[in-house]
This record gives C-alpha cells, structure tokens and sequence, in this order.
C-alpha cells in the first residue's frame, strides 16, 4: 500500500516537473522571438513619416519622412495625399500618390516633400501656397532585406509582398482607411528625387 502511494506520488512529482518544465522551455521560447523580433525592427522603428505646418505659407503642409537608422534602406515608396487650389484657375485638386524614391535612402538623413515637389495628374504643378500634403504611409526595405510599411500614426509591420495598388494601401492602413474618401480612386504613380538633410544628433539616439 505505502508502496503504491510512493509510486504514485512519483508519478504526480514527475508530472508536475514535466509540466513547468515545458513551461519553462515555451517561455523561454517566447522570450527568445521577441529578442529576435525586436532586434529585427530595431532599424525600422527607427523610420517615420509625418506631415508638418509649411514655414513659409499659412494655409499649407509639407510631408517629412527620416531614415534615423545608422544603415541605408532601399526600395523606399510613400503614399500621401494632396489638397491643393490652383491659383489662376481656382480649381481644387484632391489626389493619392504613390511615388518611389529612385536613390537609397541614407543614413541620419530626412527629407522634405513640399506642395511644389509634387506632379498633379494632369502634369501640372501645385502652388506653394494653399496647398495640403498629407503622408499616410512609408514602404522601405532594411539594411537585413527586410521589407517593412510604416504609418504616419506610428503603426509598423513587415511588408507582405509588394504593393500590388490602392486596396493594399487601404489594408495597410486599417482604420486610416478614412483618408481615401477625400481622394479620387486614382493612384498617380511617379517617382522624386528629393535632396537630403543630415540629421546630427541621430547616431547619438541609436
């Protein structure tokens, strides 16, 4: 009898220690994605993009993306929008674009898109002045070769794939989904070639 109540009580204990054991090794499991994971978006948290009031005009914005990271990313693509009024016609512009930045991207650098820089669809120009240009979102590829999507409220995740048009934009920016009822269903494609700014203090923040 007492036997029994030995072998039992083992087989209880050597469950027992399975079990935490297994929990053990699953949390450590878990600890060590997110090490990995985290280590994986240390350069892409490092990517923003956010619009900003123009210095030289009251009634205007102008859309701001900066590399942060001490590494170069590639294959850069940015959707925003404009709002614009042209001045001799007083005609009102309201488009999406999605625009490849040609060069890599380098590091500590940001740049400047502002209402002059942008093509409207029917190849004109925007006026500096009365002008709207509001960035939703950035598509870049890491030093790693990872592809990531950044959003203009903070949101970053890996890229699935490229962007194939306007409904994996709206995916992309889940409950920004809003901004594309102020736009034409018209995506106009181009590409810039915008002169950098270094950023100082930027490898200090890394």
């Amino acid at each position: 009898m007492i036997a029994s109540l030995i072998a039992a009580g083992g087989l209880i204990f050597t469950g027992v220690s399975t079990y935490y054991g297994a929990k053990v090794a699953q949390d450590q499991l878990d600890q060590s994605r997110k090490t990995a994971n985290d280590k994986s978006r240390t350069q892409a948290s490092r990517i923003s993009v956010w619009s900003e009031p123009s210095k030289n005009y009251t009634y205007a914005t102008n859309g701001v993306f900066a590399n942060r990271s001490l590494d170069t990313i590639t294959s850069t693509s940015l959707v925003f929008t404009t709002f614009g009024i042209d001045n001799k016609t007083t005609k009102t512009f309201d488009e999406l674009h999605s625009v490849t930045i040609l060069h890599p991207v380098q590091p500590c650098s940001m740049f400047t898109i502002t209402p002059k820089d942008v093509i409207r669809s029917d190849g004109g120009r925007y006026s500096p002045e009365n002008t709207y240009v509001n960035v939703l979102l950035i598509e870049f590829r890491d030093a790693n070769g990872k592809e990531w999507v950044r959003t203009a409220d903070g949101e970053l995740s890996p890229a699935e794939g490229n962007f194939e048009g306007i409904a994996d934009f709206r995916k992309a920016l889940g409950h920004r989904i809003d901004a594309f009822k102020r736009v034409s269903d018209v995506e106009q494609s181009d590409v810039m070639n915008l002169k950098a700014k270094p950023l100082e203090d930027c490898a200090a923040g890394s």
